[in-house]
């Protein structure tokens, strides 16, 4: 299973576990990659010594070195990925309050997103929807089609506390309304999974005492990877 190159760094217990002397948590990341082929950056919390981590950026850096991993094109493009998150994050926050609404039988929502003097998050993103809010209207419309979601932002401006602010006006069907166009109170959701292969082996990666299982395709799907070779047939 082994290439020779890598026989000096192999360390197997009970034939499928093998012991990695690396850091345990910031691994979780590293398995993300081996199964999506992206690198998600840890949240800035996990480094920031809020929570009493000592994990560090550099820390994450010799991670992916260590793996074998290529950053060169993924650090380049760290600062537009954290924002792509950031406008991910909002739109994600815009489904939820969408789909809690229309379950709890509430067809209109209305919100007010201020340039300054509101949340932490407010102004960030009063930012997205100044600059997005088309882009916004087009995924929602297309993703709650069924729903025949309607949007309106509009930018106003306060002339009482002197501020910029979005006003946000999405409108959707009420449930009752989707049944009474249907003619039935039953809907039929078919589930439709990748076949799994039972029959691969699983292995157990143990980083510096956290234990991690993976099917040995995931891992070899990145073949330029330390994990990647190692694993190889």
């Amino acid at each position: 299973m082994f290439r020779d190159q890598n026989e000096c760094i192999k360390n197997s217990v009970n034939g499928n576990e093998y012991c990695f002397n690396r850091n345990g948590e910031l691994f979780y990341y590293i398995m993300e990659f081996y199964r999506t082929g992206k690198l998600l950056f840890p949240t800035m919390s996990l480094w920031s010594g809020n929570q009493g981590s000592q994990i560090t950026y550099q820390h994450f850096e010799e991670e992916l070195d260590y793996f074998q991993i290529n950053k060169s094109k993924i650090f380049s493009s760290l600062a537009s990925q954290i924002a792509k998150n950031a406008i991910d994050r909002y739109i994600s926050r815009l489904e939820q309050l969408i789909i809690s609404s229309y379950i709890s039988f509430n067809n209109k929502i209305s919100l007010s997103i201020s340039d300054r003097n509101g949340r932490p998050d407010d102004f960030k993103e009063y930012v997205i929807l100044t600059n997005m809010k088309e882009q916004i209207e087009k995924h929602l419309v297309e993703t709650f089609s069924e729903l025949n979601l309607k949007w309106d932002c509009q930018k106003k401006y306060n002339h009482n506390n002197y501020r910029w602010f979005s006003e946000i006006n999405i409108s959707i069907s009420s449930p009752v309304e989707k049944l009474l166009e249907s003619g039935s109170v039953q809907s039929h959701i078919t589930f439709i999974q990748d076949p799994i292969n039972i029959s691969e082996e699983k292995i157990i990666l143990n980083i510096g005492g956290k234990k991690y299982e993976a099917f040995q395709s995931t891992l070899t799907a990145q073949p330029e990877t330390l994990l990647g070779t190692m694993f190889q047939d």
